[in-house]
């Protein structure tokens, strides 16, 4: 069976988690401060960081429940991608700080971190750089561990 994406869909984890129950406890539904990327489900600003968020939302087979290893090689590759695929926004509005329905320079922004959402606790192989926030933290997590990374280290007020 192929994985399909749901985006769009209220996903939903096996601990009950939502995507939107999320999205209203750390960013609104676009981003704060005037900033609309377009590319990013939500984003906050924090000081001088923005914090960006995608949300992923693709089912995960029963084989990977199972361990087989080629669905959790199979898988991990989608891990990897969507954490270059938020690198790469990161790289693009580094390089273009001023775009057509945003100024990160007159917003104050100075640094960018990206994270990936998902109501699935990924398998994450590594724990270093680029896969971790911070030692308990992986850059593909759960709401409720974006949400106490983000309470832990950018206190949302």
């Amino acid at each position: 069976m192929k994985e399909k994406s749901t985006a769009g869909v209220a996903a939903s984890s096996p601990t009950g988690e939502t995507l939107e129950a999320f999205a209203r406890i750390a960013c609104s539904s676009s981003c704060e401060s005037g900033v609309d990327l377009g590319e990013s489900d939500c984003c906050r600003k924090v000081g001088s960081i923005l914090v960006l968020v995608d949300a992923k939302a693709y089912s995960v087979p029963r084989q990977y429940d199972r361990g087989q290893y080629s669905a959790i090689m199979t898988r991990n590759g989608y891990v990897r991608d969507w954490i270059a695929q938020a690198d790469r926004l990161t790289d693009r509005l580094a390089a273009n700080p001023v775009g057509d329905n945003y100024d990160l320079v007159a917003l104050g922004v100075t640094h960018m971190l990206t994270i990936v959402a998902t109501p699935y606790t990924e398998y994450i192989p590594e724990r270093t750089n680029p896969f971790f926030l911070d030692p308990q933290t992986p850059r593909v997590a759960l709401p409720s561990e974006i949400r106490d990374f983000l309470r832990r280290r950018l206190p949302l007020n």
